[in-house]
């Protein structure tokens, strides 16, 4: 199929899409704008390749009323946007707090028919349930990405985007596939609840949950909805480290509450219980950052102790498990020296994952450890007086490798450990006599 153009040349629709999408670059916008206005068989090409992408940074309701503006006079474009990014960055001088602040008729999002990804970061929601109304205006939604939402005071003044005479909204949430919740300020449990609004409906193809809270408590609410999206769940991402009951910042409703305390054993063997019913996760991933130091060395080897549990059911509650992924702290220091962890949990769980009959697929161990500045300035100095921070790095990573060295006794498999949190400029010289 072509199109004349202007020049009578022949372009064919297909390749000026393929070749249109591909532009990158600092000039991108102006070099499509250019092609816009090069003949009538490019216009939908570069509109499309315009359109289908759109990020917002820095100030985002000033660009985002731009948008919305132009949305409104021109509804077509709205069905080519395939994904929008929001992302505000840092405040630039005498700028005001609302130039961050996103609400559910910031934009025309009715518009925006066919829209596959939406991403929101390090910006201010007005209420938690702006999020969801938004959700529930983009039918065709598949990836969901959220990052450091606040709770605002004060509504911006915005244009009014009210929904089109005669428009039916989504009663309920999109089907969903990608799930991306990082260090979410708002309640957790108004979207989990609304994704189960409708059964099993909205997750039901649910591929990968990526959810990080200051700990367990703030998933209770998820859990649920990994429940629900078991059957083809196949990456999840999960905080399960304990808070505490003297932590207070994470808001748990009661029915979250009393649907943990019904199952018993404790929040984070509510969650693993929920994990082990994923029988087709390949990619697990699990933070366990626990907010006391002082209690970080038990807290570690209980969790281990908790995963093995879940490992050693039978029949293997995760068979087809390729990789897993655990990022924990290094904070204990006993006796003048940096302890990693109990033992006999990591060797439990080597003998558990390594076992074929039951974990056929498993490839790959990967520790995150974490470890605050502070920790070096109890680290021994070497004879000559001199620490560096590749020093101690190295030295962590040997305590870590050996603790978890049954890992590497089958070449197939693949034990990768990384710390982090390593700053030269800030790590302390201590002598301790031996």
């Amino acid at each position: 199929m072509s199109i004349d153009t202007d020049t009578h040349s022949c372009v064919h629709i297909e390749i000026a899409y393929h070749i249109l999408e591909s532009v990158e670059g600092a000039d991108r916008v102006s070099t499509l704008c250019r092609c816009a206005l090069a003949g009538r068989a490019l216009l939908p090409c570069a509109r499309a390749s315009l359109y289908g992408y759109i990020t917002l940074t820095g100030s985002t309701v000033p660009k985002a009323r731009l948008l919305s503006r132009t949305l409104n006079e021109d509804p077509s474009l709205g069905a080519l946007m395939k994904s929008l990014t929001i992302v505000y960055s840092e405040p630039v001088a005498n700028e005001s707090p609302s130039a961050s602040y996103i609400t559910s008729d910031l934009l025309p999002f009715q518009r925006l028919s066919e829209l596959r990804e939406l991403t929101i970061a390090s910006v201010v929601l007005m209420l938690p349930q702006d999020l969801v109304e938004i959700v529930g205006m983009l039918p065709r939604l598949e990836q969901l990405v959220c990052d450091i939402l606040f709770i605002g005071r004060h509504a911006p003044s915005t244009e009014a985007n009210p929904a089109p005479a005669g428009a039916v909204l989504t009663p309920f949430l999109p089907v969903l596939r990608r799930i991306k919740l990082g260090c979410v300020r708002w309640d957790y449990a108004i979207l989990a609840h609304k994704l189960l609004e409708d059964g099993d409906r909205a997750v039901r193809e649910l591929e990968a949950i990526h959810a990080l809270a200051p700990g367990v408590e703030g998933l209770l609410a998820w859990v649920p909805v990994i429940r629900a999206a078991r059957a083809q769940l196949h990456t999840l991402t999960a905080s399960v480290a304990n808070l505490g009951p003297q932590d207070t910042s994470v808001r748990v409703p009661p029915w979250a509450l009393m649907l943990a305390e019904r199952h018993g054993g404790g929040h984070q063997a509510y969650l693993l219980d929920a994990i082990a019913q994923c029988s087709g996760l390949r990619f697990l991933h699990l933070h366990h950052l626990p907010p006391d130091s002082s209690e970080c060395f038990h807290a570690t080897s209980d969790f281990l102790s908790l995963l093995n549990s879940l490992l050693e059911r039978r029949p293997a509650p995760l068979p087809v498990l390729e990789h897993l992924t655990l990022t924990m702290v290094h904070k204990t220091i006993r006796k003048g020296r940096m302890t990693a962890v109990s033992g006999e949990p990591c060797r439990r769980l080597g003998e558990n994952l390594m076992d074929k009959e039951r974990y056929p697929a498993f490839r790959a161990l990967t520790l995150r450890i974490q470890t605050p500045i502070r920790v070096f300035a109890w680290a021994p100095s070497p004879r000559s007086g001199q620490t560096s921070t590749n020093t101690l790095k190295e030295a962590l990573l040997r305590q870590w490798r050996t603790t978890f060295a049954d890992f590497e006794r089958d070449p197939a498999v693949v034990l990768d450990v990384t710390v982090e949190g390593l700053q030269e400029q800030h790590v302390r010289r201590w002598s301790i006599r031996t």
